[in-house]
This record gives C-alpha cells, structure tokens and sequence, in this order.
C-alpha cells in the first residue's frame, strides 16, 4: 500500500480497493495485514495531534465496518490519542464480524528518526485470536528486538503480524526478511512482515515482505508486485517442535563470567 500522508479518507479508500482487488485473485483470502499507520501516514512534525484518534474513532469504525462488510480478518493502524501529550502508534486487529480483538501500542520507537520525541512508546503486548489462531502484532522497528517474540510465542502466539513502515537503506530490503525468518524460526511459529511502498516527506520505503513458516520458509506467492498471499497450517509448528524441541532449552538470563 502507498499510504496518502495525512489523507484518512483516501487511505480507507485504498484500504477497501485492497481487499476487493487481494478478493478478486483468491475468494478465499480469510486475513488481510495492511502497513503500519496504515489510515494515515507516519507523522514526524509538530501538530499531529490533529491526527490523533481514540479506540472508537473513525479509522477504527470504519475498519471494523469493512472487516464486516467483506467478511474478512483485517489488521491496520492509526495515531491513538494518550493521556500525555505524545500519541501512540497503534496496531489494531478486527475480527470478520467486526469487532476489535487486539490493540498493540509500538514498544521500540524508531531510533533514526523523531518518533522518539513525538510518540509513547507503548508498554503492553497483544494476543487475540483469529478463526482459533493465536495471534500477536509488533510493528517495524519491532522486528529488532528477538525478546519480544519470544515473550509472545511463550505465551502461546501462533503467529505474529509485523506492518512496517520500514525505510529504504543499505541492504533495508533484504533485512526485513530476514529478520522476519529469524523471529519465525528461532521461536517456531509463523511471522508475517509487510511494509508500505512509495515515500513520503520524510523517507522512501523499501515495499519488503515475508511470510515465513517455522523453520524460515517463505511460503508467500506475489501477484502483481503489490500481494504477497500464503497459507499457514497448525501442524507445521507443532510438527517441527516435536522433530527439533527448542522450548526447553530457552532461557531468561544467561551470566558471563571472566573465570576460566
């Protein structure tokens, strides 16, 4: 998706011309992960709050009315409104009836840039179900940061979405993938990254993707350079935990010593 900077509406518009045009190449299609800020842009300057939305906003509704209308699973984003002065950045699940299942609140904020200084970093994660999927979100800059998926797949996290609003750069294209690979496999779940294409007044994106299986696999089919579509299957995790079991052997701490 190339997000409209600032332009919700549009941005909804292209949201539902996604999900008839990812419809109309497979009627089957049950979940839909859109980029991160997906209803209206990454914001870097001073007045954002004017973007700013609470849980039962428009964005949110309206999502939940189009997760409905087509039956479908959607993930997307949006500026969520704070008690402080600096909003989040959010990623919200809506079920096929249209009901919201899970809120993420970005953990790590974007060290290259000024989200830092503009946005709160959220302190929370997020499990929710889809169609009896276990599921968890991270966004981005996320991706970086292996403890976090490993505190999800911990708790049972089947699968993890990853919308990105990853930036062009030295090798960014290929990174993306490949961290997702890495969170997949040395946790043994799913994990699906999607960033967003085009560029804004602030960065170019690298429009990267990957939906890796639990040893790493891509198992995505691209149509028209734009969607990215694969199957997940439950017994492909539960297969490879029991031919390699790595759950065991995890640890919460390790101690360095300078003894020989």
């Amino acid at each position: 998706m190339n997000i409209e900077w600032k332009k919700k509406e549009e941005n909804l518009l292209i949201i539902e011309k996604h999900i008839q045009e990812a419809r109309s190449i497979d009627t089957d299609i049950d979940t839909i992960i859109f980029p991160e800020l997906s209803c209206v842009g990454y914001i870097l300057e001073s007045g954002l709050e004017k973007y700013v939305e609470d849980m039962d906003g428009h964005c949110v509704k309206k999502t939940c009315e189009l997760a409905k209308k087509y039956k479908i699973n959607i993930v997307s984003g949006f500026l969520e409104k704070s008690t402080n002065e600096k909003p989040y950045n959010t990623s919200f699940a809506v079920n096929k009836n249209g009901d919201v299942v899970g809120k993420y609140r970005k953990n790590h904020l974007f060290s290259q840039s000024d989200e830092v200084k503009l946005y709160s970093a959220g302190e929370n994660l997020c499990l929710f179900d889809f169609d009896g999927w276990k599921c968890g979100l991270a966004l981005c800059f996320d991706i970086r940061f292996p403890r976090l998926f490993e505190a999800l797949a911990v708790n049972g996290a089947d699968i993890i979405f990853v919308p990105a609003n990853w930036v062009k750069g030295n090798n960014k294209f290929e990174m993306l993938k490949t961290y997702t690979q890495a969170r997949a496999g040395e946790n043994q779940i799913y994990c699906a990254s999607i960033d967003r294409i085009g560029k804004d007044p602030y960065f170019e994106y690298s429009g990267s993707w990957m939906l890796s299986d639990p040893i790493g696999n891509d198992v995505s089919e691209t149509y028209n350079d734009i969607y990215h579509m694969g199957e997940v299957y439950k017994e492909n995790i539960s297969s490879i935990r029991k031919m390699l079991p790595l759950r065991p052997s995890f640890k919460t701490e390790y101690k360095i010593s300078n003894s020989y």
